[in-house]
């Protein structure tokens, strides 16, 4: 802005000199002027005077004008003018055609983590799952309390004789009730005996 204002006062200031110089010029052409034609004055009345007395006047009336003498050397070269006002702005040109589409952009760096959204609303409940594989069969459980001793049934027919079996390892006696016959029970590496119910023939 002030580098503009100062151009501007620069060139109102020459053009102000230019015009002083164009008017002392003026002034100057009419005064020569003016000297010359009081000049032709003093010089024609000085002649009538000489032929008014009877003489001969030496300084004859004005002849033609001579021929234009030579051009003189160019003189050096002025300085640069100072800049000049900025023209109006011109009307805008027609929209131009679109360019081409440009090569794709090196990837950007990756951004940083967002904040956790709320969670969602529970959805619906899926379909029932296929039945899982039968799992492995766990080891026996502990033996229950021998219940009562029911009713003694009528006594059956008497059967053969079966053969005498192999006589068994000494062991333990377990004394079981009428009707009971004991048992041993293997579980978690350790034998229990046990009295089990005989089974009555129907």
């Amino acid at each position: 802005m002030k580098s503009e204002r100062r151009g501007a006062l620069v060139w109102y200031g020459v053009l102000l000199a230019l015009c002083v110089c164009v008017a002392y010029g003026i002034v100057q052409i009419q005064g020569v002027a003016a000297e010359l034609d009081n000049a032709r004055a003093d010089r024609d009345a000085l002649a009538q005077q000489v032929r008014d007395l009877g003489g001969v006047p030496t300084v004859g009336p004005k002849g033609t004008d001579g021929s234009y003498g030579q051009d003189g050397e160019q003189g050096p070269q002025g300085g640069p003018g100072a800049d000049g006002q900025d023209g109006e702005d011109g009307d805008p040109g027609r929209t131009g055609t679109d360019g081409r589409p440009g090569a794709d952009g090196d990837p950007g760096e990756r951004g940083s983590d967002g904040a956790r959204g709320a969670d969602g609303e529970p959805g619906s409940a899926g379909p029932a799952g296929l039945p899982g594989a039968a799992g492995p069969t766990g080891p026996p459980g502990v033996p229950g309390p021998s219940g009562p001793a029911g009713e003694r049934g009528p006594q059956g027919e008497q059967g053969a004789k079966g053969d005498p079996g192999e006589a068994g390892a000494p062991g333990e006696s377990v004394m079981c009730p009428a009707g009971h016959t004991p048992h041993e029970v293997v579980w978690l590496g350790e034998t229990y005996s046990l009295c089990r119910k005989d089974t009555v023939a129907p």
